[in-house]
């Protein structure tokens, strides 16, 4: 029987608060599962994810020390993926065996709880087809190991086409919904009633998820709009 991944999910946020949120309820899930818990990030967020466990009466420097918690240098690993230019399959599968292997393996019993932000380090260099590639190597590694997946993308003006974020959520079993999201789906949703009317921009925001269910709806819409409501698309990207 092929194996299913448990979890893949991908969050794209604006803010530290926004970021530390979503990233608190995925690993806390795997603390009170029990599950090792590791955290592939930059070093700024590594040193904020320390802060804030042990704000919260969680001692960050213990759970490292007993092994639940692993930190993983982001930058370090993906100029190690990268080193013969693009991705490496190789050198990834490498990797996820030297943090996987034993307990991890599928059969078992034990899942890990994982956060990644090295796709993230890619899209800032402008690399989005390489963030896509290693995130196709995540879905092939949990089919080998048992993993709970959290992939962070920060949202910055003009990082991201609605076709990047299209080809990443593809990716993922489901996009984890931030403040921002819901400001630029309202704002989409009036645009699309002003111009087409209730009924029509209803109608267009359910044939657009349809098609796409993978995709957030905002995304969708905002593609749409931007394909044929050009100025509408602006308007909505200036104020969000």
């Amino acid at each position: 029987m092929r194996a299913q991944i448990e979890k893949h999910d991908v969050c794209f946020y604006q803010r530290d608060s926004e970021w530390l949120d979503a990233l608190f309820k995925h690993l806390g899930s795997g603390l009170e599962g029990g599950q090792t818990l590791v955290v592939a990030a930059d070093s700024r967020h590594l040193k904020l994810l320390r802060e804030f466990l042990d704000s919260n009466d969680l001692n960050a420097a213990l759970l490292v020390a007993s092994g639940v918690l692993i930190e993983l240098d982001a930058e370090h690993i993906r100029e190690h993926l990268s080193a013969g230019g693009g991705v490496s399959a190789s050198r990834f599968s490498a990797l996820a065996e030297k943090t996987f292997a034993g307990r991890h393996r599928r059969g078992a019993g034990q899942m890990a709880t994982v956060y990644g932000e090295i796709v993230d380090l890619y899209c800032r260099l402008g690399r989005v087809e390489d963030a896509v590639e290693l995130e196709r190597l995540w879905n092939e590694a949990a089919k080998v190991y048992s993993l709970s997946l959290l992939c962070g993308y920060e949202m910055r003006p003009g990082k991201f086409t609605p076709d990047d974020v299209s080809s990443i959520c593809a990716t993922h079993q489901r996009c984890v919904a931030m403040d921002w999201d819901v400001d630029v789906a309202r704002s989409l949703r009036r645009a699309l009633r002003e111009h087409l009317g209730e009924k029509k921009a209803t109608e267009l925001w359910a044939k657009l998820v349809v098609e796409q269910p993978r995709v957030p709806g905002h995304v969708s819409a905002l593609r749409w709009v931007q394909e044929n409501v050009p100025e509408i698309g602006r308007a909505i990207e200036s104020r969000n």
